[in-house]
């Protein structure tokens, strides 16, 4: 197990640290905590604390050729899935966009299920 510094260095927000140290307790035993519990820890802390940003890892360049070239359309995304509080952001549409270009999405290209809302 790191140190509080190493924690801190490494991202580790104080509440999650206290949230880990209140979830393990405290013995008079020697005892092992596995590693699993404090991420998760910093998950849970992250998870209700940061914003959410949408980013494309591996781009693959889309054209629609039947939209207007010069057309944008602005949709709403919410900034967090469980907090309806927490706002929305507008993401503009285009023509041109960027889809996740994946092994598994290029091995059925042909009915093209994934890139459409509720795909398998």
């Amino acid at each position: 197990m790191p140190t509080v510094s190493g924690l801190r260095r490494r991202g580790y927000t104080p509440a999650s640290i206290r949230s880990f140290c209140k979830t393990i307790g405290m013995t008079k035993f020697n005892s092992l905590t596995d590693v699993a519990l404090l991420e998760h820890s910093i998950r849970q802390d992250l998870n209700d604390t940061t914003p959410r940003r949408m980013a494309v890892l591996r781009p693959l360049k889309v054209v629609i050729t039947n939209f207007d070239e010069n057309k944008v359309e602005e949709l709403d995304a919410a900034n967090h899935p469980k907090d309806p509080d927490a706002g929305t952001a507008r993401c503009r549409s285009r023509a041109r966009f960027t889809l996740r270009g994946t092994t598994s999405w290029r091995s059925h290209q042909r009915n093209f299920s994934d890139s459409v809302r509720g795909g398998k």
